[in-house]
């Protein structure tokens, strides 16, 4: 009877909730985010249920009891959940394009010549003002990008020339034209908090199709919303990649966790631009992984590195079971899928490098690249998440009581408190960092390159800040469900509990902070549960 109820409450959750995505008769969306929200905790929670359920029958002996009815609620909230990440259709409430998000990497791409990493938002203003338009009111504040420091506008204004030098005449009534598209879509207070964001932020390596892509032709909504559905492209070949390598019972509890954790919800950039294409292309790496591809795995891992850097943890995986495995055998080999792995990946890096070289002016843009990324990573943001955000949480100094309205900055004490925490404490980071590679090259030592892919993700909550909305990854270890299904549970478990976490805290900073924790958590039972599994079994399955 319990089961039974179990299944009619998913379906009803998964089904019943998922269908209405068309607005209500007044115009107004058929659910509010609350709802939806609501939704995604209940799918989770579900699913977790589902999955520690089987989980049980298995430690009981019974792995095949009930499998019609189990199989039966995985498929209904796997495809709920799927649908769940785009708001059932519902996207922003209504509309689709992120226009904040797009216009970060549409109009840093195009332009990024003339502006590099650090003139967007002073350029932008210099153009408001061309156009004499009031949203270049000297009073307003824009984020330098060289110090990620809120500062008056009014010295550009002052002297733009500043901005206009770097522009030919052309180029400079390209931009301004391409920028008053956006503008003229957004809200006045959307279009100057837009400024205040953290600029554009792609690679190099991205912009070989985003510059190719951003110049189709001058900015229009047209273009814009053909440019925001390339992503939902990509998603297509992700998933079609991970039902072909690992069937539809993995892909259902990666699903799961993808389309129901709060971290990496639909809103933050969803309908953006080429936004995922970093996340198809290591997933798709690790299916061929599976399908015993290592030369196109590589290929994709590498790509997805030079997309979007932190990829290269995968990499680094590679390399601590290589270390494990000389260590134990007192010499220096590489397996030969280790050497197809290697080939391809550096025929990966020697085409996109020079390309990337060329399509942004040079390889100095990498260099400005590293210059921006570390200003980045010296400024705490309210969505980080990781171990160091969890160590540099400090009870006292919260985003709620440190937020000061009337400041430049409302949160520069909330980000020096941040600071001067995790200082105190790096190096019980770097001890716990330590701890945890060697956990993961001895739990990688004697496993299949796709496992060993999926536990080096474990390196990114424990060694890195990300923000959130990178935490989509994770769903890969929703693909080690065909060889530990406590793992897959665990996976949806975190995503239950991130929502658990909204309700118990409600500002940002607090419930990335936890969820950090449940993340970190997560990833050293994962690497725990694989060795033990390994030792259970003798050997692990060659694949």
């Amino acid at each position: 009877m319990i089961a039974r109820g179990l299944a009619v409450a998913a379906l009803v959750l998964s089904l019943g909730w998922a269908l209405p995505a068309a607005a209500a008769n007044d115009g107004a969306p058929a659910l509010s985010r609350f709802q939806v929200d609501a939704i995604k905790a209940a799918l989770a929670t579900s699913g977790t249920l589902l999955l520690a359920w089987g989980v049980w029958l298995q430690a009981r002996g019974r792995p095949h009891s009930r499998r019609r009815l189990r199989d039966g609620l995985l498929l209904a909230l796997g495809v709920a959940s799927g649908l769940a990440w785009w708001n059932f259709g519902l996207f922003h409430f209504p509309q689709y394009v992120h226009p904040s998000d797009t216009f970060h990497y549409y109009m840093g791409s195009k332009y990024f010549r003339e502006l590099g990493y650090t003139r967007l938002y002073a350029c932008t203003a210099v153009s408001d003002l061309d156009r004499g338009r009031k949203y270049a009111a000297k009073g307003h504040r824009i984020r330098n990008l060289e110090t990620n420091v809120l500062e008056p506008v009014g010295p550009w204004l002052d002297d733009p020339s500043r901005c206009t030098r770097h522009f030919i005449p052309e180029r400079w009534d390209a931009f301004r034209t391409d920028a008053a598209v956006f503008r003229n879509h957004m809200t006045p207070s959307a279009w100057r908090k837009l400024r205040t964001d953290h600029g554009y932020n792609g690679t190099p390596a991205w912009a070989i199709l985003g510059t190719a892509l951003s110049h189709t032709g001058p900015a229009s909504l047209d273009q814009l919303l053909a440019l925001a559905l390339l992503d939902p492209v990509l998603l297509l070949i992700l998933w079609a990649c991970v039902a072909w390598a690992f069937g539809w019972r993995a892909t259902c509890v990666a699903l799961l966790f993808w389309g129901t954790n709060y971290p990496a919800a639909f809103g933050w950039v969803g309908g953006g631009f080429l936004r995922q294409d970093w996340l198809a292309a290591a997933i798709v790496g690790i299916c061929l992984l599976r399908k015993q591809r290592p030369a196109a795995g590589g290929f994709l891992l590498m790509t997805a590195t030079l997309l979007r850097i932190f990829p290269g943890f995968i990499l680094l995986g590679f390399g601590l079971q290589a270390l494990a495995r000389i260590w134990r055998s007192r010499r220096f080999t590489l397996s030969a899928s280790h050497r197809r792995m290697l080939a391809g990946g550096l025929l990966a890096a020697g085409l996109w490098l020079p390309l990337s070289a060329w399509m942004t002016g040079g390889f100095d843009s990498w260099l400005a690249f590293i210059a921006n990324s570390r200003v980045h990573v010296s400024t705490p943001l309210l969505n980080h998440m990781g171990l160091p955000t969890l160590l540099a949480y400090d009870g006292s100094a919260r985003a709620n009581q440190t937020f000061q309205v009337n400041e430049e900055d409302p949160y520069a004490d909330w980000k020096q408190a941040r600071r001067d925490t995790f200082e105190k404490r790096r190096l019980l980071h770097l001890a716990l960092v330590a701890a945890f590679a060697l956990l993961l090259a001895r739990a990688s030592e004697r496993q299949p390159d796709w496992v060993v892919a999926i536990l080096a993700l474990g390196l990114l909550p424990i060694a890195v800040e990300l923000t959130g909305y990178y935490y989509a990854v994770l769903l890969a270890y929703g693909l080690l469900w065909t060889r530990s299904q406590a793992i897959g549970t665990a996976l949806c478990a975190v995503s239950a509990l991130s929502w658990l976490f909204v309700e118990i805290w409600h500002w940002t900073d607090e419930i990335l902070t936890w969820t950090s924790l449940a993340c970190a958590l997560f990833v050293t039972y994962a690497a725990v549960e694989t060795l033990r599994e390994e030792r259970r079994s003798g050997a692990p399955p060659r694949r």
